[in-house]
């Protein structure tokens, strides 16, 4: 699936639509960004696979700063599912970008 996947969708927008239900919470300790970014995708993905095939049918969004920053978090999962052959999941994945003032 070629392109970019960029969504302006407010945190408090998500709630209101009932997109957020209690929280999983899954800590992780990692001083290197980029090994961090690549573990959260990495269990993101896992997270997303098991709960489609247990019939679920949702979306996982990872909110950014910036576009930039959403480009960056973009490609990561995308590399990560072409390389396991997985594209059928990225439909399920947005990158939310919101800009604080």
């Amino acid at each position: 699936m070629e392109g970019k996947v960029i969504f302006n969708y407010p945190l408090a927008q998500a709630y209101e639509d009932g997109y957020f239900t209690p929280i999983d919470f899954n800590w992780l300790f990692e001083l290197n960004t980029e090994k961090g970014d690549e573990e959260i995708a990495r269990r993101a993905v896992t997270t997303l696979d098991k709960n489609i095939e247990n019939g679920y049918d949702h979306l996982m969004m990872a909110r950014c700063e910036t576009v930039k920053r959403a480009e960056e978090v973009h490609k990561i999962y995308r590399e990560m599912l072409v390389s396991k052959k997985r594209m059928t999941t990225m439909r399920n994945i947005l990158v939310n970008r919101t800009l604080w003032f």
